[in-house]
């Protein structure tokens, strides 16, 4: 409230200064202020002890000053005053500098405006006078020409009538010069046309009737000319439009003008697609000669960038010209020297349909070719230039869509390009293989434990996987963001989900399942074993490590998201699984076989019942001992050890000698009382552990060496069966079983296996034998000890 009766004595003075006292009231008589009377603000006006007053004195108000205020008080008001005059002054210097240049301007602009009005009433004076003059003129010709006015209509048409007149005449002899000159021919149509009016009005007349004759006869001249231009194989494409635009306002048929066009343009077309075959051509001749490793001089054939702009270049861009041609000659002619049928428009798509399938089956031969020979963001590139140029040309076609097919191509391509990479996939992994097997024969058989084995395996197992990261990283240009098809759905989703994942790297994966597969079955050539140990290893590492980087590195790589009907992780790492078991069953089989070989020749070339007493141990069983250390070296290198299942002490071990000891004497014991041995030999079976040689293989090295064993030991019992045994035939038999017992048992997981077969082996021998005897336990190791 106070600042507002400050700003009303501010503007009090302001209105006193300028003696405008009457219209404070008016001026705020809407504002929400106190109430005050007009003398109120006389009295505020007219007081002389009003410092803010134009009735202000000094002396009186000093006077009063000094009179009621203590000299602090007088002083403090002199600093507010100073205060205050200083501040108004500095309030009226920054009014008068911010509204200087508009005062000035303002006032420009007043003596401007006055300046402008008043040559604007003279110059409207000046136009009255004008206005005023002409209708005086006007009134005057009138006047004048008022009797003349028909005679000069008169002349004038005759005049006009005469030019028309004139313009016939010479109408002959311009047709023939026009029709001369090859540019002039569209002149040559546009007088006639503009003629053909006065001579069709006149033809009655016989003097007309020949010019129009005359004429006629120039103009089936014409005709001629233009239809043989269109015929023509070297006619530029804006000379045959020409043509069959004058032709058309020549008043030729629309349906045989089409007509003619359309086998011009099928002529035209057939020369680029003619061309693009040649390039096919040149490029299987191309091939031919590389292959025949023949340099000769020929042209050679462009490569795949150069194929695809050759193509959008000349028919593409051919075929682009003609659809513009042919739209604006017979489809947007609607007036009434055009005859307009949807026809036209059907023979155009089905042309333009015809000649796109046509070029795309070459573009399609072309890709295919290319596959062998180009690199593969050349491809890509070559298929997005392909398709932008067709997208640029299928706005212009509103009832052909050129898009699918080429939508159809790039997926093609793309499927072309997922098959080129799984093959390069296959045929690295066979040419690992072979690798693999050459370098496993060069290391043969060796009982050093230098890591060969897990060497190669490493080596082997990093080269697949690498090689499969390089191709989905080459692949991953289909989809790059430059790329125009790559974004559409039609082409992405079936790209990575179906072919990338599935068709490449699934179906890779179980092509390495399935060759494992082969050589687990025996379908290959004789392989070496330890081929059989990697390639069952590379199985496992595949199952438990690489299957599950590979698909997640693909849905990352790819942005998979839609997992819908595709091959999941654990059905390819059962598959692989599978593999492994069949490979290292293979594997003890092939082993096993080896060593049952050698212990059937041992066996069925020696003369048992004419043995002489043993005095060393068979070089057949040091040579199985030798051939089990070694496989246990090798396969120690892949797999984990296993676990054994121990016995109580060491002394266990000698269980063999000493059940061999009582059987001995319960031998002599039997046959001195007269009890069948054989029927002692199958009592003893009954209670002995059943044992199963066939069974399924582990993944460590304990359960691959036990089965391993069991087919030798099961070898060696069978071989037994078949053969007759003198004393010395029987006790030879005795030394060999004891030195496997001294040795085998570390190669298996549960070493009663090994005295359980081997006992079973004597038991064989004894009840084929014509003199039992065993040797004494002591001689026996004694023997065993000294090999």
């Amino acid at each position: 409230m106070t600042e507002d009766i400050e700003r009303i004595k501010k503007k009090n003075l302001l209105l006193s200064y300028y003696n405008q006292d009457d219209l404070l009231a008016a001026g705020d008589s809407n504002r929400n202020l106190p109430a005050m009377s007009d003398s109120e603000v006389q009295i505020h006006l007219r007081d002389p002890y009003d410092i803010n007053s134009s009735s202000f004195e000094p002396d009186l108000f000093l006077k009063k000053l000094i009179k009621e205020k203590t000299l602090p008080e007088i002083m403090d008001f002199e600093n507010e005053v100073a205060k205050e005059t200083r501040r108004l002054d500095s309030e009226m210097q920054t009014l008068v500098s911010e509204n200087y240049n508009k005062f000035i301007s303002a006032t420009d602009t007043i003596r401007q405006m006055r300046s402008d009005f008043k040559k604007m009433e003279d110059e409207m004076e000046n136009l009255v006078s004008f206005m005023s003059d002409i209708t005086t003129f006007n009134d005057k010709i009138n006047t004048t020409f008022q009797p003349k006015r028909s005679e000069i209509s008169r002349l004038s048409g005759i005049n006009n009538l005469l030019k028309k007149l004139q313009f016939v005449f010479e109408l002959p002899a311009k047709l023939n010069e026009f029709v001369e000159k090859e540019h002039s021919y569209a002149k040559a149509v546009f007088y006639f046309t503009k003629a053909k009016k006065t001579l069709d009005h006149y033809k009655k007349m016989s003097t007309f009737k020949n010019i129009e004759n005359d004429c006629l006869l120039i103009i089936e001249n014409l005709k001629e000319k233009l239809y043989g231009r269109i015929d023509m194989s070297d006619s530029k494409p804006n000379d045959i439009l020409e043509s069959v635009d004058l032709l058309s306002q020549l008043g030729e048929p629309i349906e045989q003008l089409s007509t003619k066009y359309m086998n011009r343009i099928e002529k035209s077309l057939d020369q680029d697609l003619n061309a693009l075959k040649l390039d096919l051509d040149l490029l299987a001749i191309d091939q031919k000669n590389q292959k025949d490793n023949n340099s000769g001089k020929v042209q050679s054939a462009m490569d795949i960038l150069e194929f695809v702009d050759h193509g959008c270049n000349n028919f593409l861009a051919n075929l682009s010209s003609v659809i513009e041609s042919f739209t604006s000659l017979f489809l947007n002619q609607k007036n009434s020297d055009f005859k307009y049928t949807d026809e036209n428009e059907e023979k155009l798509n089905t042309l333009i349909r015809a000649y796109w399938l046509k070029y795309c089956d070459l573009v399609r031969i072309r890709f295919e070719v290319e596959q062998n020979l180009g690199e593969n963001t050349i491809i890509v590139r070559a298929v997005d230039r392909f398709y932008r140029r067709i997208q640029t040309i299928n706005k212009q076609i509103p009832n052909i869509d050129l898009s699918t097919e080429a939508s159809s191509i790039a997926l093609y391509v793309a499927h072309l390009r997922v098959n080129f990479y799984l093959e390069i996939l296959k045929s690295h992994f066979n040419e690992s293989l072979i690798d693999l097997r050459h370098q496993v024969a060069l290391i043969g058989t060796s009982n050093q434990p230098d890591k060969k084995l897990l060497n190669l395996h490493d080596s082997t197992f990093k080269s697949l996987t690498e090689q499969i990261k390089n191709v989905l990283s080459n692949l991953q240009a289909f989809i790059a963001s430059d790329i125009s098809f790559s974004a559409k759905v039609y082409f992405n989703e079936p790209f990575c989900k179906t072919y990338v994942r599935e068709n490449l790297l699934v179906a890779y994966l179980k092509f390495i399942a399935q060759t494992a597969n082969e050589y687990s079955n025996g379908s290959h050539d004789p392989v070496p074993s330890a081929l059989l140990l990697i390639l069952s290893r590379l199985c496992l590492e595949f199952e438990s490590v690489a299957i599950d980087y590979l698909l997640t590195l693909a849905d990352e790589q790819f942005f998979i998201n839609n997992k819908s009907g595709i091959t999941n992780k654990k059905e390819l790492g059962d598959l692989f699984r599978d593999s492994a078991k069949l490979l290292i069953n293979y594997y003890v089989k092939v082993r096993g076989i080896n060593i049952s070989q050698m212990i059937r020749k041992s066996v069925e070339t020696r003369d048992w019942l004419n043995t002489i007493e043993p005095r060393n141990v068979r070089a057949v069983m040091k040579r199985i001992v030798e051939d089990l250390t070694s496989i246990d070296l090798q396969v120690g290198e892949l797999f984990e050890a296993g676990i054994r299942k121990e016995k109580g002490s060491d002394s266990s071990r000698n269980t063999f000698m000493t059940r061999q000891t009582q059987r001995s004497a319960a031998w002599n014991l039997g046959a001195n009382s007269g009890v069948d041995s054989k029927l002692m030999s199958n009592i003893q079976k009954l209670f002995a552990e059943k044992i199963e040689i066939f069974s399924q293989v582990d993944f460590n090295k304990m359960s691959i060496l036990t089965g391993i064993v069991k087919i030798t030991l099961k070898t060696f019992l069978e071989c037994i069966r078949l053969k007759t045994f003198s004393k010395y035939g029987l006790q030879q038999i005795q030394v060999d079983c004891h030195y496997l017992q001294m040795y085998l048992w570390r190669f298996v997981n549960d070493e009663n296996l090994v005295f359980v077969l081997l006992e079973e082996i004597l038991n064989s021998s004894i009840n084929r034998c014509t003199d039992v005897q065993l040797m004494e336990s002591r001689v026996v190791e004694l023997i065993c000890e000294a090999v």
